[in-house]
């Protein structure tokens, strides 16, 4: 079974690899995101795929959607024998013919219907996009949407793949019902994510699937670059000297550390980007003193790295005592046995075990100056994150108002 990618890698992860060839892809999203962009995500993506793209355009001129797309870094300027526009914006605005496909009348929905099937009988096998299923009731009104729906699902089905974006302005419940029937459903929001305004989608409906996923994907929108997977804040600490600034040096991609008396104080901040994701990291220094701060920074962050010296297992009873203060803010935590390249360092299953940490507390094998060795605990923090069960909507649930740790972890800490 053919699969259509998303043109976001990511999501495509999330969704078995793509989605199914005849499917209706809906993104349904909250008020005032920049949602267009998942559409102008996977025109490109199809269109580097060499598949004729049919793009319903009743928001903008066409012009300015392919301007729009430049400004993302999508570049179509190759493309265009492959991209074929409806336009139903330009006659609204008065303007003169701009595509082979113009609507005279977008709030005739027969007009419209026609027009659509037209497109997609002559170009044989095409991906449909329709810009604003908004636009197409607002103009048709909600009584000949809702009652011609089934006409208008039937030409999206023809098409080989088709992906529309619905925006939620409140219509009645029979709107609703019918964007649903799509095939796969994607929800679209923003909210504040551990104490961080962010933005995430989740996956509403996905047929195909054999065993519905949990968890999402957080976002950011950038120009160019499109739509970037993106975690604000991983937690990286650990025991003094157990390799913790080292750690998020090697992971990142630029990193900064903040000294204030040589190495006894600092606060490590790197950025990290890849297996299609990019994460803040923030790294908090050992020592008891800072308990308060460490318990801060996990409150706010959507995962924890506690690193530790695999040498030095004397370290190993610190090393428990702030694991139980970052679990307690609810976050996934892993365990990197760092210095395993050292002589004398414990095996990570034996580091676990002196931990005596469950399955829900990875311990990985670690060697802090080697990136690929620090990217595969990212990456498996990153697989906890995404798939707990709830995120990201449940992501601030143990988190504090203005940033303050909870009472629980308050008590924590003082013990």
């Amino acid at each position: 079974m053919p699969l259509f990618g998303t043109g976001i890698a990511k999501l495509d992860e999330l969704l078995g690899g793509g989605v199914p060839e005849n499917s209706i892809l809906a993104y349904s999203s909250a008020v005032g995101l920049e949602s267009d962009v998942f559409l102008l995500h996977m025109i490109y993506e199809q269109l580097g795929r060499g598949r004729t793209c049919i793009v319903y355009s009743n928001v903008k001129s066409p012009s300015s959607l392919i301007s729009d797309m430049k400004d993302y870094g999508f570049d179509v300027g190759g493309y265009q024998n492959n991209l074929v526009f409806i336009d139903a914006y330009s006659s609204l605005m008065g303007f003169g013919k701009s595509a082979e496909y113009t609507v005279k009348n977008p709030s005739d929905f027969m007009e419209v219907l026609s027009m659509l099937e037209e497109a997609v009988d002559k170009e044989k096998k095409p991906a449909l996009f329709i810009a604003s299923m908004n636009t197409m009731l607002d103009s048709v009104g909600e009584e000949a949407f809702v009652g011609k729906y089934y006409q208008l699902s039937r030409i999206m089905k023809k098409a080989a793949i088709t992906s529309a974006l619905y925006v939620e302005w409140g219509y009645s419940p029979e709107v609703s019902r019918r964007i649903t029937q799509a095939d796969c459903l994607i929800l679209l929001r923003s909210s504040e994510i551990r104490l961080a305004l962010g933005h995430y989608l989740k996956i509403q409906k996905a047929g195909w699937l054999k065993k519905k996923k949990d968890g999402g994907m957080t976002y950011r929108v950038a120009k160019p670059g499109g739509v970037i997977p993106y975690i604000p804040k991983l937690l990286v600490s650990g025991p003094y000297e157990a390799g913790k600034s080292t750690f998020v040096r090697t992971a990142s991609s630029k990193s900064v550390s903040v000294d204030r008396f040589g190495t006894t104080i600092a606060l490590d901040h790197g950025h990290y980007e890849g297996a299609g994701m990019s994460a803040e990291l923030f790294g908090t220094p050992g020592q008891p003193r800072f308990d308060p701060l460490l318990v801060r920074i996990a409150g706010s962050a959507l995962g924890a790295i506690i690193v530790v010296d695999s040498t030095m297992p004397e370290t190993f009873e610190r090393a428990k005592q702030m694991i139980k203060m970052v679990r307690s803010a609810g976050s996934p935590i892993v365990v990197a046995a760092n210095k395993q390249d050292s002589k004398g360092a414990m095996k990570a299953e034996d580091v676990a075990d002196a931990l005596g940490l469950g399955e829900a507390v990875p311990v990985v094998a670690c060697s802090a100056i080697d990136k690929k060795s620090t990217n595969r605990v990212i990456e498996i923090l990153i697989k906890m994150v995404l798939s707990a069960p709830g995120f990201p909507e449940t992501a601030d649930e143990t988190a504090c108002a203005e940033g303050k740790s909870t009472d629980k972890q308050q008590e924590v800490a003082s013990r």
